[in-house]
């Protein structure tokens, strides 16, 4: 105790008070925390303070129970507001895990629709006779024109709109529980 340069009887004074007011520092904490383990740990932190900062103590005095409760409550108040911050950056970092999540399971469902309507439209494709198939193919896997693919494949352009048409109704109709 004599390394912050307080004398013997100082350091007695600073024993009484701490005998005398810490019960009651303790439960003035717990009122403001309501947790006794918390508490007790903040009034021996406050006690600590007022050991280190060398404070001239007089256990008789209103002075010293007005600085030992307000060194009290602001370690109490502190103690609050670090919980607040670290309460409100767990639920940030809990928000963002769960947007993180919400958007996976999205792209996880797009990518399991977009592989489901190509699965149907290549499915469909294939319900068509050989030449109209392989001028669809060529106009949604090879994104040719109609005019190109017509003269290619030797099938008409009405041919592969209607072609195009019949293939729209029979996507439609087996993805209708998708849109």
């Amino acid at each position: 105790m004599e390394q912050y340069g307080t004398t013997r009887a100082d350091s007695e004074i600073f024993i009484l008070c701490y005998r005398k007011y810490k019960q009651n520092m303790v439960m003035y904490l717990h009122n403001m925390i309501r947790d006794w383990d918390i508490a007790e740990e903040l009034a021996q932190d406050a006690f600590i303070k007022l050991y280190e900062k060398d404070y001239k103590l007089d256990p008789e005095s209103r002075k010293t129970v007005n600085l030992i409760i307000t060194v009290a409550k602001n370690a109490a108040l502190d103690y609050l507001k670090r919980k607040k911050r670290e309460t409100r950056k767990y639920q940030e970092k809990h928000y963002e895990d769960v947007i993180l999540n919400e958007s996976l399971y999205q792209s996880l469902e797009d990518t399991y629709i977009q592989s489901e309507v190509i699965s149907t439209l290549h499915d469909a494709i294939d319900e068509f006779p050989g030449r109209v198939r392989e001028a669809l193919l060529d106009r949604f896997y090879n994104d040719k024109k109609t005019c190109a693919v017509s003269q290619e494949r030797k099938v008409s352009k009405y041919r592969i709109r209607q072609a195009e048409k019949v293939l729209q109704e029979k996507v439609k109709k087996r993805l209708k529980n998708y849109y």
